[in-house]
């Protein structure tokens, strides 16, 4: 694959990270906006600092983006022709590489599946749900707080899952890239005898 094809997909693999993480973040405005009461969240109003989370979600969003495509881009190496023992010896390469990256994204994903039950508990405990369902959205400081925790753990858990998903894709994209070079070689083989 070329590099702009590896670019495109990298991209479009992780915007739907980026549209629900944008979605929960316009959400957790509007209950900002919604608190009007508590002395602490007068002296900062939020309202009129909009745009300095907003710039924390956009740097955020960018730099996840821009570490996955320097990865991307590194690992490029000169590729000899397909003939050649060489191209057989860095599909491997690669195929070694990304089944490391796939270990280490499901041992991610593991991780945060096993903390999951602490956050969903933490939030009930808070009564964030309730409070997003009653007529009144006065929020405590602790509310708030559990949101934006919950905010960040879906945050992590959808960067893994979409790192899982898009390395999985070019695992198995090497591992047909080696199983065709290997069936090149044996009809070579034969033909020569």
């Amino acid at each position: 694959m070329n590099q702009e094809n590896e670019t495109f997909n990298l991209i479009k693999h992780k915007a739907s990270m980026y549209v629900v993480l944008l979605i929960l973040f316009f959400v957790f405005d509007f209950l900002l906006n919604q608190n009007k009461h508590g002395g602490f969240f007068k002296e900062i109003e939020f309202s009129k600092h909009r745009l300095i989370y907003i710039a924390a979600f956009i740097l955020l969003a960018a730099s996840n983006l821009i570490y996955h495509y320097l990865r991307l881009k590194m690992r490029k190496e000169k590729i000899p022709s397909n003939e050649s023992e060489e191209y057989y010896l860095l599909l491997v390469k690669e195929f070694n590489r990304y089944e490391r990256y796939v270990q280490l994204s499901e041992k991610k994903l593991d991780i945060l599946k096993e903390i999951s039950p602490i956050i969903v508990t933490f939030v009930f405990l808070q009564g964030l749900i309730e409070k997003m369902i009653s007529i009144t959205i006065q929020m405590e400081f602790g509310e708030i707080l559990g949101f934006v925790i919950v905010l960040f753990y879906v945050y992590l858990y959808m960067e893994a899952w979409h790192t899982f998903k898009l390395d999985t894709r070019y695992l198995l994209k090497y591992k047909d890239m080696i199983l065709e070079c290997e069936e090149k070689e044996k009809q070579r083989k034969k033909m020569a005898n």
